[in-house]
């Protein structure tokens, strides 16, 4: 079976490579330090997950959504933002769009059960009973 990829966008390394770790054995992992390299890596190809951070030096993760969502909709409905400061305005985006958000510091199971829910939900659109 063919293993997915997931994107990793965050400017602090530890956390890429900690998100890395957590998913290895399930996962292809690529990582991003920001939007802007990030934004490239999805013009390049598909993520089936996206694991972005919100506040990055040349493109934040939610302005990086906005593009992603503008330009292919599908992408966007894969992300889960993760940040230590959860401001009204994100979740507000999330609450809008149906975009999950973890705190940090990340706590493994839930993230682990917000890739699950994305995972299942497209499972589920994709074979409908």
């Amino acid at each position: 079976m063919k293993m997915p990829n997931y994107l990793v966008i965050d400017d602090d390394s530890c956390i890429r490579d900690f998100i890395d770790a957590v998913f290895a054995k399930e996962a292809n992992i690529t990582q991003a330090c920001d939007g802007k390299e990030a934004l490239e890596l999805l013009q390049q190809r598909q993520f089936d997950i996206v694991i972005c951070d919100v506040q990055m030096p040349r493109l934040s993760g939610t302005d990086l959504f906005r593009r992603i969502q503008i330009a292919t909709p599908e992408a966007a409905a894969n992300f889960i933002f993760c940040t230590g400061n959860p401001t009204e305005e994100l979740v507000r985006l999330c609450s809008a769009h149906h975009t999950i958000f973890c705190t940090k510091p990340i706590d493994i199971a839930t993230l682990k059960s917000a890739v699950s829910m994305l995972t299942t939900r497209k499972t589920s659109s994709r074979f409908p009973m």
